[in-house]
């Protein structure tokens, strides 16, 4: 774990540590963890989020499916049905190549369009700016 807050808890990839800094800066404390591997997969930290935190947060650049936050996902729906998850991934479609940051924008990943999907998700409270 890089970052420990109370609220909610965002495992990541590369790109996911822009928007912790956001949420830190609009009063919505998090947890943020380097989920490197799907396989073996750290349920010790999964266990300890869960009871800890009510909602669970993977970001990825891949696709959702066969990836980790399907994984996460699995894991707490069997094990803790009362934590939300809520999982931002690629689309499962071919991506164009190009500036990242740009892409990132587009496919709905960089920090705004994080943001914005967590307040739609209820996750974030809505009075909270990014």
């Amino acid at each position: 774990m890089r970052r420990e807050g109370r609220r909610g808890s965002r495992k990541h990839g590369q790109h996911g540590r822009a928007y912790p800094e956001k949420l830190k800066s609009a009063g919505q404390p998090c947890t943020l963890v380097n989920g490197r591997f799907v396989k073996p997969m750290d349920t010790d930290v999964i266990d300890h989020l869960a009871g800890t935190h009510h909602t669970i947060v993977t970001l990825e650049e891949n696709v959702l499916r066969g990836g980790y936050g399907e994984r996460v996902t699995d894991y707490v729906q069997k094990h803790y049905p009362q934590i939300k998850v809520v999982n931002i991934a690629l689309p499962d479609a071919y991506v164009e190549h190009g500036n990242v940051s740009v892409l990132r924008n587009e496919l709905g990943i960089d920090s705004d369009s994080i943001l914005a999907q967590l307040k739609r998700e209820g996750v974030l409270e809505t009075d909270a700016e990014a």
